[in-house]
C-alpha cells in the first residue's frame, strides 16, 4: 500500500515523518487520499510537500 511504501521512508529518514503529516500525495497522476491503496510494480507515488501557490 501506499503507506506502507511511506513507512519504509520513514524508517530510513525519520525527520521525514514531520513533513509526510503535511504532504498530499499522487498515485499515476491522480490525486491519492486513501493511504491504505494498494500500489502495484511500475506505478508512480509523488509526495507533495506543502507549498503556497497563486
Amino acid at each position: 500500500s501506499a503507506m506502507q511504501i511511506l513507512d519504509k521512508a520513514v524508517e530510513a529518514h525519520p525527520n521525514l515523518a514531520q513533513v509526510l503529516a503535511q504532504c498530499s500525495f499522487l498515485l499515476n497522476e491522480v490525486a491519492l487520499h486513501d493511504l491504505s491503496t494498494q500500489v502495484l510494480d511500475g506505478a508512480t507515488l509523488d509526495v507533495l510537500p506543502p507549498f503556497a501557490g497563486g
